[in-house]
């Protein structure tokens, strides 16, 4: 979910089904791993649209290093 810093109210929500992984920021990029650890989208976090799915084949259980806007 998107909060406002100004006034902490929910601009928006994304729904992966259960709890998800903050893996990094990029600037405006925000990745999270879905709960079932299938797929890292790529959010943006203005909006909560997913610019990007990568799937992947093992469970991430480590924030990411963001180099150059990716991971």
């Amino acid at each position: 979910m998107g909060v406002s810093l100004e006034t902490g109210d929910v601009v928006w929500e994304h729904s992966t089904g259960q709890a998800t992984s903050l893996l990094g920021v990029a600037g405006t990029t925000a990745y999270v791993e879905n709960e079932r650890k299938e797929r890292i989208d790529a959010l943006d976090v203005e909006t909560g649209e997913v610019r990007h799915s990568y799937p992947v084949e093992t469970a991430l259980s480590q924030p990411m290093a963001v180099s150059d806007g990716g991971l």
